[in-house]
């Protein structure tokens, strides 16, 4: 079941970076695993959910977009905005433009993927995008269960995409 919500995520992940970039993936990799050593990342967007599964237990756990360098994720965040009509929203290391335009590109992901959840019987609601700078080290805490999803196009860097699926004793409040 959690590999499904994984799949679903990716192909939400894929379809809209597909509408709002104009570009088609040309990879999409998801591993049941969180890539704990590596490269960090530096700049991403985090957003928590909380909700009931089929049985009415509480599941809990975060999504993250993240990018391994700012010229990465600032490259996405153009190639995004140019399609959009909204490129004149960034200027320079303007991080806040960047942070805004991901963060909308992950509320849609998510809008859509937790919706897809609910026909699958995972009821969620999610909070409000949360930019991270200096994303921490992505942790796997006991008896969850982590993946991670990387999506490329051609000639862009990639985007890295956690979800973490908390058990209920470690559910967000």
């Amino acid at each position: 079941m959690y590999h499904r919500l994984a799949e679903i995520l990716g192909r939400h992940a894929a379809g809209v970076f597909k509408t709002m970039s104009g570009l088609e993936p040309d990879r999409l990799e998801i591993v049941e695993a969180l890539q704990t050593d590596g490269p960090r990342y530096p700049v991403g967007v985090r957003v928590d959910f909380l909700g009931n599964n089929q049985a009415n237990r509480k599941v809990s756990g975060f999504f993250i977009c993240a990018f391994e360098t700012f010229d990465a994720a600032k490259d996405i965040a153009v190639v995004i905005a140019k399609k959009m009509g909204v490129l004149d929203s960034l200027s320079g290391d303007d991080l806040e433009g960047v942070d805004n335009v991901l963060g909308e590109f992950l509320n849609i992901i998510i809008g859509l993927t937790c919706s897809d959840w609910s026909d699958h019987g995972l009821t969620t609601e999610f909070d409000p995008p949360e930019k991270l700078v200096l994303c921490p080290e992505v942790e796997n805490p006991l008896g969850s269960r982590g993946f991670h999803l990387t999506m490329t196009a051609i000639d862009h860097p990639p985007i890295s995409f956690f979800l973490v699926l908390l058990p209920e004793s470690a559910a967000i409040s």
